[in-house]
């Protein structure tokens, strides 16, 4: 798949799921409209600095911007369950990522014990 449709696909899905307009995920970005749509329709790459605006504005990497996510599925034979669980996790805003990671780790430690 081409880079910039791979790009512009994560783009739309993501801002779907966030139920914004093109106008408002480029006022988040600091870009236009038009700017986002050009992305979307795969007519221009965003820069490397708007690629780090909108990576951190959806909490992805790079290489999932880059629609690259079969390696840690792969390598991480994650299925489709934990793959939405990370989804999800991705979502918490990141000061409240902390607890959840704390309580992940506790419920662990009480199973692994049992083992």
């Amino acid at each position: 798949m081409d880079k910039r449709k791979a790009i512009g696909d994560t783009i739309r899905e993501f801002r779907k799921k966030n139920h914004w307009t093109q106008a408002e995920l480029g006022e988040k970005i600091g870009v236009s409209r038009n700017a986002v749509a050009s992305y979307e329709q795969g007519k221009r790459a965003p820069s490397i600095e708007v690629e780090s605006r909108i990576c951190d504005l959806f909490n992805i990497t790079h290489d999932e911007l880059r629609g690259i996510t079969f390696a840690i599925d792969f390598m991480l034979k994650v299925n489709p369950t934990e793959k939405t669980m990370l989804e999800y996790y991705r979502q918490i805003p990141p000061s409240a990522r902390e607890e959840v990671s704390n309580r992940i780790y506790a419920y662990y430690q009480k199973f692994h014990k049992r083992g």
